[in-house]
């Protein structure tokens, strides 16, 4: 059986969802939050099996984390893919960069010595 409960953040339900679920003898948590961050973990299910999902936590914990890095990446390459050029950087300094699939940013020259 699996049992979900989101509680908003709201502290009071959490707890009541964590005593339900424990008083119905579940094998384990997955602790989730909604964004990548350190969280405290309730001391009721710190003595069973939990994994934290996208969080992290003191008490040394399993974790499953997002590889934010390779997302990205693999969303601007299937961005670049599709369109002839773009803007990277911030709005006030802009660097023109042409994308091709077999090679990669192509940098117009002046823009590649201004980069470096």
């Amino acid at each position: 059986m699996l049992l979900i409960t989101a509680t908003q953040g709201d502290a009071t339900f959490e707890q009541y969802a964590i005593e339900a679920m424990l008083d119905r003898q579940v094998d384990g948590v997955i602790y989730a939050a909604m964004a990548t961050r350190r969280l405290t973990v309730p001391p009721a299910i710190r003595g069973g099996s939990v994994v934290l999902l996208d969080a992290t936590s003191s008490d040394g914990l399993p974790c499953v984390l997002p590889d934010d890095d390779r997302a990205g990446r693999a969303v601007a390459i299937g961005f670049l893919d599709h369109v002839d050029g773009a803007f990277i950087g911030a709005l006030s300094d802009p660097v023109p960069v042409r994308y091709h699939p077999s090679t990669g940013p192509i940098l117009h020259p002046a823009e590649a010595d201004a980069a470096n």
